[in-house]
């Protein structure tokens, strides 16, 4: 089917499917076809810049035809290069959807173009004649309902009485991307994000507290340095499953199944949502680590591993400012009328310290036998050579039923976190004070992480908090727990980053964190060419301090010795961005609702010189940071 030099590939010819980059690309990728063989020429004569475009230098004549290898070998032509639209890295075929759009009865004809896009590098514009107005949104139900996959779905609308013509006769495409540039956004392409910013005189905490209290169907707070953003309502989720992506919006749903990298089918789901800029909040589980590390996960395919909302409101709050977002300026209306009640309401829970519940002998006690055998287990494996290192937490359920929210504002005016969170996604209804981050990428690619391994308790009692951090610097198994911990981090990020920018920023410093104090380093680098947050995610999570060393046997010895899957607890609330920025906390210090009822969970890290004693003192001293600071339902 492909040709090249005006004759068919022969059984002869070496080929092979490359990006923009000339990077080789996985099955189920569309990529240019190029070839070279014993009756392939190695360049054109007396043409050296027409060499350059058309031959590498590895001596490969670039075909020119889009094509993709499917999983058993197969090579689908997609199209010619110059006929694709370029958007956001992925290869559209104009054809393809013209020839979709004109099965429509009420549209005459239909040509499909790519108009320049400073964030898309093109963004595709449908070019319509029909018999009635026509909106973006009826056109891209129209093809997804014919199958044509999400991130080929047009991002704008032309509507045009006739053609322009080129003085050949043809039609003007120039003329027409020069149109859809100039055309109204409002109607025609997808809504752009509309700002706010207002004073704020109330605690910021407050605030997002009282905002929060609203029946919302979803919502979700991201405390990051003292500064908290909000994503309230629904415009539409991203479900990641073992097998494939699911889209929900408008009431529909969309399902696109992994061909080859699952990684690939979630970013180029998430490129092709229809709206100029978004900010999504999410969950990963902590198996979601079994589908990043090959392993089959305790949890069936009916479970999401990572959900992300794409809010209807958007808002981020600061010491004396709110920042208000939203794609319509009513619901900007509504938001800021939202956020001027609830800054001048009084503060919230009043009466927490009089619903607050003491169950700290169940911090200590609950479930302490079957915790000391499971460390004794995991000592006898590690020092027989299966691994070298397993976090083994301990999960204790609570009586009464509380109140997330307050305990959430108590909790955080006692705790000192790196992120705080509250989560209402779906089946997912918890809060917490995270110590650390799984992984932080900027925009431009920057990536830090943030290990945390050693741990004292914190008290009210200065002298004795430096006694502990005096034997917390001269505890030899700490010292090489946490070691091992910045060794496997530095070496997974060298997976996606360039191998000179990786650096120890800084190196076992003591961190306070509510009621315990950690050994801390933090790691740097920058993203190489061709990779993403999402490939830095999956080098980084799960995080080490919350699975173990190896990370392979280490997810297993947790599967075999925790008797109930973890879900959220030791996964990651994030905040991902269409600029490709992501910040992941890791899910410690946190408060559950489950289907049978309110639980706390902590771990600690099992070497081969671990005490079941001392773990266990550890998961209790990790407790109290939350512990301590419940709050009784009304």
């Amino acid at each position: 089917i492909a040709h090249t030099q005006g004759r068919p590939i022969s059984p002869e010819d070496e080929i092979v499917i490359v990006d923009e980059h000339d990077h080789p690309v996985a099955p189920g990728n569309v990529g240019e076809l190029l070839t070279r063989g014993p009756y392939t020429i190695h360049g054109y004569y007396q043409a050296p810049e027409q060499n350059k475009l058309s031959f590498t230098k590895d001596g490969y004549y670039r075909s020119g035809d889009l094509v993709r290898q499917t999983l058993q070998g197969d090579i689908i032509v997609e199209g010619r290069l110059k006929e694709l639209i370029n958007r956001a890295g992925e290869k559209i075929s104009s054809a393809e959807l013209e020839q979709h759009a004109a099965t429509h009865p009420d549209i005459d004809d239909c040509q499909v173009i790519g108009v320049t896009d400073s964030r898309l590098g093109e963004r595709i514009c449908a070019c319509i004649k029909a018999q009635r107005p026509f909106s973006l949104k009826e056109l891209r139900t129209f093809l997804a309902d014919k199958g044509v996959s999400h991130y080929k779905l047009p991002d704008q609308v032309l509507l045009v009485s006739k053609w322009p013509m080129t003085a050949a006769g043809k039609i003007d495409k120039r003329d027409l991307a020069t149109q859809a540039d100039q055309s109204s956004p409002a109607h025609n392409s997808l809504p752009e994000r509309k700002d706010r910013t207002c004073a704020l005189t109330s605690p910021a905490l407050d605030v997002a507290c009282l905002l929060l209290q609203h029946n919302w169907p979803q919502a979700v707070a991201y405390e990051q340095h003292g500064t908290w953003h909000l994503g309230l309502g629904e415009l539409a989720q991203i479900h990641l499953y073992r097998d494939c992506v699911k889209v929900y919006q408008d009431g529909q749903t969309q399902v696109f199944p992994h061909e080859g990298d699952y990684l690939t089918n979630l970013q180029r789901t998430l490129k092709q949502l229809p709206f100029a800029q978004w900010r999504a909040f999410g969950v990963g589980q902590f198996e979601m680590a079994y589908l990043f590390h090959g392993l089959n996960d305790p949890l069936t395919n009916e479970q999401p591993l990572l959900q992300l909302l794409i809010p209807r409101y958007d808002i981020t709050l600061d010491a004396n400012e709110a920042r208000l977002a939203a794609y319509s300026e009513t619901d900007l209306d509504t938001l800021q009328q939202l956020l001027v009640d609830a800054d001048q309401a009084a503060a919230p829970f009043a009466d927490a310290e009089q619903r607050r519940i003491n169950i700290r002998e169940a911090l200590r006690t609950q479930h302490a036998d079957e915790y000391y055998q499971r460390v004794a287990k995991a000592v006898a494996e590690i020092q027989r050579g299966d691994y070298q290192k397993v976090i083994l937490s301990r999960r204790i359920q609570v009586e009464p039923p509380l109140d997330l929210l307050a305990s959430y504002h108590l909790g955080r005016q006692h705790n000192t976190p790196a992120r705080s969170f509250v989560v209402q996604l779906n089946r997912h209804h918890f809060f917490g004070f995270s110590p650390e981050t799984v992984v932080e990428v900027a925009p431009t690619g920057q990536v830090s992480t943030q290990p945390l391994a050693g741990t004292r308790a914190l008290t009210q009692d200065e002298k004795r908090n430096a006694e502990l951090r005096e034997d917390l610097l001269n505890d030899t198994k700490e010292i090489a727990e946490h070691a091992v911990s910045v060794k496997l981090a530095f070496n997974e990020l060298l997976q996606v980053c360039a191998p000179d920018s990786v650096n120890v920023r800084a190196f076992m410093n003591v961190s306070l964190r509510g009621t315990v104090q950690h050994l801390a380093s933090r790691l740097c680098g920058q993203l190489s060419d061709g990779t993403t947050s999402w490939h830095a995610l999956k080098a980084l999570f799960p995080a080490v301090t919350a699975s173990g060393i190896p990370k392979r046997p280490a997810l297993d010895a947790i599967a075999r010795h925790e008797p109930v899957a973890r879900g959220a607890y030791s996964g990651s609330v994030m905040v991902v961005d269409s600029e490709g920025g992501l910040d992941a906390a890791l899910i410690l210090r946190s408060c559950y609702e489950l289907p049978e009822g309110f639980a706390l969970q902590a771990g600690a890290g099992i070497i081969d010189q671990s005490l079941p004693e001392r773990e266990l003192e550890e998961t209790h001293e990790k407790l109290q940071s939350i512990g301590l600071y419940l709050v009784a339902a009304h």
